[in-house]
């Protein structure tokens, strides 16, 4: 009878473990696709930022080019002395 108890005792260790396990591993893996949605959103922002400071660069780059355009321009060529 002990070792009825005993060896039942076990079954129902090992299924609890298993449960456990399984529960455990659920839920690292909502935690990873947490994660990567959290990753891929940043990545998105990330992205959004670089376009708009490259869009802020390049008209920096076009009003300064203009008005060294204006200045060159407005100077009288000395190139002929």
């Amino acid at each position: 009878m002990k070792y009825i108890a005993f060896a039942f005792f076990v079954f129902t260790l090992t299924a609890c473990t298993a449960t456990d396990e399984q529960r455990t591993r659920e839920q690292a893996k909502q935690t990873g696709e947490v994660i990567k949605k959290d990753a891929n959103e940043a990545l998105h922002e990330a992205k959004a930022g670089t376009e708009k400071a490259g869009k802020e660069i390049d008209k920096g780059l076009r009003d300064t080019r203009e008005k060294v355009r204006r200045a060159l321009d407005a100077t009288p060529d000395n190139s002929h002395k």
